[in-house]
C-alpha cells in the first residue's frame, strides 16, 4: 500500500470551496461528452464488475481536465487525498500521487499518478494512468527579452532592448531609463523612452527553481572548482575555449556542451573566454554581504544545442562584461578557435580573429541578476527569479529572440499534464475505501479508520453527483 502524506480533513462547505467550480463543471462536461460511450457500454451490463471498471475508466479520464481545469490544484490537493462524486449514481473517487516525493508543492514536472477507483455493489475496480506535463509548451516568461520576479531596480542606468522588458513586482530607480517596452505589475518610477507600458500585468509563468536544474545536471560533465585557474583572487575561467570538443580542465567532454561547476557557496568569474555550451553554475553565493558569481572583461557565448539555455546559475550573478564590441585574439593573446574547436566552421592557430563580446542564449538566475557597469549585451532572454538590479552607469542591452519560446529547453516548458502512453493500467487501490478493513487513519482514501468496527469512514466531502441519462 501506497505510504501516502498526511491527509487533510476538510467540512463539507469547505471542500465545495477548495474544489471550486471548475472542477464541478469540469466533471459535468466530461459526463457529457463520454455519456454515448459509457451509456452503450454500462446500459447493457448488469455486471456489477464491468460496471465498475468502466466507471474506472471514465474517472481515470477526469484526471487531466480536472488538473487543468484547477489552476491552484498543486496548493488546493494533497497527494493521495481523494476527490469523491457520484458517477451514474455510483461512488467513484479519483486519487493524485506525485511518485517522486508525494509532495504537489515541489517539483514542476513529477509524475504523477491518477487512479480512477469505482465500487458498484462489492466491485471495486481501480485504473490507473500516469501524467506528466507536457514540456512543449513554453512558459510565459519566454515571450519578454528580460523578466524578474520581484521587480527591477536601477541607479543611473540604462537598459535597452528590442522588445519587452517585464516583472511581476515594480520597476524602480534614480536615473532609470529604459528604452523600450515594459510590463509591471505595481509601480514604475523612471524614464520609458520609444516604448510602452503595461500595467498592472499578470505573473507570468518562470521555471521551477527546485527542479530546472535537474536536466542540465544529470545529463552534464562535472567541473571541479579546484581545477579552474585563477583571475582576480577568484576560481575562473578564464583565457579559456569551453566547447563540446574542448575542456581544458579536466579534459572530459560533453557533446551536448553542458558543464556544471559546484562553487560551494562561493563564486568564480568568466572573463576572455569563448564558450559554445551550457554553463551550469550550482551553490552560487546569493547573499548581499558576499562576492557573486560574475562575468566580467569580454566574452562569446552561445549554446551547444540551440535551444539551450547559454549559463544557468543557483544563486546570483554580475553581469559586468563588455558586450557588443569586437574581441580581438591579438588583444587577450589567446587562440580562441583552435584546431578543434572550430568556431562557425573556422579553426585556425593563428591570432587574428575577431568574435562579438556577448551572450547568445537565456541566462537564468535563481537568486538574482545584477547588470553593473560595463555594457552587457545578451541576445536571447534574461531571467531572475528574485530581482534585477541595474547600477553603476550600466548601459545594458538585451534583445529578444523567440528560438526559446518556439522550442523551449528542459525546463522552461510547462503545458498541461498529460497522460503518457503506455501506462494505462488495472491497478490496486492507493488506499482503503470506505467500509472497507484499515488499521489506521493513514489506510483509509477518507483519512478516517473507525477504530471500532476498524473499517474506513467516510470523510466530509461534497459528493459532485453526475448522472448519465439513460
Amino acid at each position: 500500500m501506497h505510504k501516502r502524506s498526511k491527509i487533510i480533513k476538510r467540512p463539507a462547505a469547505g471542500y465545495m470551496l477548495v474544489l471550486g467550480a471548475t472542477m464541478l463543471i469540469t466533471v459535468i462536461g466530461y459526463a457529457a461528452i463520454v455519456t454515448a460511450r459509457i451509456n452503450t457500454r454500462i446500459v447493457t451490463s448488469t455486471n456489477d464488475w464491468a460496471r465498475a471498471g468502466e466507471l474506472a475508466i471514465a474517472t481515470a479520464e477526469l484526471a487531466p481536465l480536472i488538473l487543468t481545469d484547477s489552476p491552484d490544484w498543486r496548493t488546493d490537493l494533497t497527494s493521495g487525498e481523494p476527490v469523491s462524486f457520484k458517477l451514474d449514481g455510483c461512488e467513484v473517487n479519483l486519487v493524485f500521487i506525485d511518485e517522486d516525493d508525494d509532495d504537489f508543492s515541489t517539483g514542476l514536472y513529477d509524475p504523477i499518478r491518477a487512479y480512477g477507483i469505482a465500487m458498484v455493489g462489492d466491485a471495486v475496480r481501480v485504473r490507473s494512468v500516469l501524467l506528466t506535463p507536457n514540456s512543449t509548451v513554453p512558459m510565459s516568461c519566454l515571450e519578454l527579452a528580460a523578466y524578474s520576479v520581484d521587480g527591477l531596480v536601477g541607479l543611473t542606468a540604462t537598459l535597452s532592448t528590442n522588445q519587452m522588458i517585464g516583472t511581476a513586482a515594480g520597476m524602480t530607480g534614480v536615473l532609470l531609463t529604459i528604452n523600450g517596452d515594459v510590463e509591471y505589475a505595481t509601480t514604475f518610477l523612471g524614464v520609458i523612452l520609444n516604448g510602452t507600458q503595461n500595467k498592472a500585468a499578470e505573473k507570468r509563468t518562470m521555471p521551477d527553481s527546485s527542479s530546472v536544474f535537474d536536466y542540465y545536471v544529470n545529463n552534464g560533465t562535472a567541473i571541479p572548482l579546484d581545477s579552474l585557474s585563477s583571475f582576480d583572487g577568484r576560481p575562473s575561467i578564464s583565457d579559456a575555449v569551453l566547447t563540446p570538443t574542448s575542456n581544458p580542465y579536466t579534459g572530459e567532454l560533453n557533446s551536448e556542451g553542458i558543464y556544471v561547476i559546484d562553487c560551494d557557496g562561493g563564486a568564480i568569474n568568466i572573463v576572455n573566454s569563448r564558450i559554445d555550451g551550457t554553463l551550469v553554475l550550482l551553490n552560487a553565493a546569493d547573499s548581499l554581504l558576499s562576492a557573486h558569481s560574475a562575468v566580467v572583461g569580454q566574452v562569446t557565448w552561445k549554446p551547444a544545442v540551440p535551444n539551450y539555455p547559454a549559463l544557468m546559475v543557483q544563486g546570483q550573478i554580475d553581469l559586468d562584461f563588455e558586450g557588443g564590441v569586437a574581441m580581438k585574439e591579438t588583444t587577450l593573446g589567446v587562440n580562441l578557435n583552435p584546431i578543434g574547436s572550430p568556431y562557425n566552421g573556422d579553426e585556425d592557430a593563428s591570432l587574428d580573429d575577431e568574435y562579438r563580446s556577448g551572450i547568445q542564449g537565456i541566462v537564468y538566475a535563481s537568486d538574482g541578476t545584477a547588470l553593473i557597469g560595463n555594457s552587457p549585451y545578451i541576445s536571447g532572454a534574461l531571467l531572475s527569479d528574485a530581482e534585477m538590479n541595474l547600477s553603476g552607469g550600466t548601459k545594458a542591452t538585451v534583445n529578444y529572440s523567440n528560438r526559446y519560446y518556439l522550442d523551449p529547453p528542459p525546463g522552461f516548458g510547462a503545458g498541461p499534464y498529460q497522460p503518457v502512453v503506455g501506462t494505462w493500467r488495472w491497478d490496486e487501490a492507493p488506499c482503503a475505501l470506505n467500509f472497507t478493513p484499515c488499521s489506521t487513519d493513514a489506510d483509509c482514501c477518507s483519512g478516517t479508520c473507525n477504530n471500532g468496527t476498524g473499517k474506513c469512514r467516510p470523510s466530509a466531502v461534497v459528493e459532485i453527483d453526475v448522472s448519465l441519462t439513460k
